[in-house]
């Protein structure tokens, strides 16, 4: 009967530590995320497929654009403490995952000419930052979750 108590004990013990366990390895899990530099101006009427739903956006938001060029696209697999550096054709912007929170949310820190904002962001989330200038106008950098 004292064995039987033991192992009932010992099982419980060892669900307990599982338990507390869990959360923590769904934290440690990889963030995945899509970043997209776009070249933003009115020289010309080229939309590119991949940022149509930017083009609508903008427009929706009263934001006079008519090209919508994308310069470069990445999927980033990022774990906490984690950085990713990411190409604007002159310089280079730097995106760290700070922080994963309980119910998805990151914590991201982006390292940008004139720009070092940190933000949270939950899955299905976006983040649009200036970026940079270009001619007729604007280089920004789109992150996804």
């Amino acid at each position: 009967m004292r064995t039987k108590r033991m192992n009932v004990r010992s099982l419980a013990a060892l669900l307990g530590i599982v338990a507390l366990l869990l959360p923590a390895a769904a934290l440690a899990q990889p963030t995945r995320l899509e970043v997209v530099v776009a070249a933003v101006s009115n020289d010309g009427t080229q939309v590119d497929a991949a940022l149509a739903s930017l083009a609508q956006s903008f427009k929706r938001n009263g934001l006079a654009y008519t090209s919508y060029k994308l310069k470069h696209s990445a999927n980033l697999s990022l774990s906490p403490g984690k950085s990713a550096s990411i190409p604007l054709g002159e310089g280079e912007a730097k995106v760290t995952l700070v922080k994963a929170g309980e119910g998805g949310t990151v914590t991201l820190k982006l390292d940008a000419p004139n720009n070092a904002p940190t933000f949270d962001m939950t899955p299905g989330g976006e983040f649009i930052q200036q970026v940079g200038t270009i001619p007729d106008g604007k280089l920004f950098l789109i992150i996804r979750r």
